[in-house]
């Protein structure tokens, strides 16, 4: 967890310099916008790895399950992908 906090630190600080730069008219939205994305994109995607490494550690521990676990595989990378189409919503909602 410790790898991450740098990561958090340095998007925390480029999200909020658009109201540290707002006086002075400098500040981008699409900045913010942008890194709202790519934030969750980088959250989907490590999501979606570990879904997947569950997903081939159960199936490699029981092979007779893989009916049941597929089913449930497909709709938790769905509710994943969808967060990350939601985001990329939000970002046109903040562009316009």
């Amino acid at each position: 967890m410790k790898k991450y906090t740098p990561l958090a630190v340095a998007a925390l600080l480029l999200l909020t310099s658009d109201v540290a730069l707002a006086q002075d008219g400098g500040a981008s939205p699409a900045l913010g916008a942008g890194m709202c994305l790519g934030l969750a994109a980088l959250g989907g995607a490590i999501g979606q790895g570990n879904t997947v490494r569950g997903y081939f550690d159960g199936v490699s521990r029981n092979p007779q399950a893989v009916g049941m676990m597929t089913t449930n595989f497909y709709v938790g990378m769905a509710l994943i992908e969808s967060l990350v189409l939601v985001a990329f919503g939000g970002l046109f909602l903040l562009n316009s």
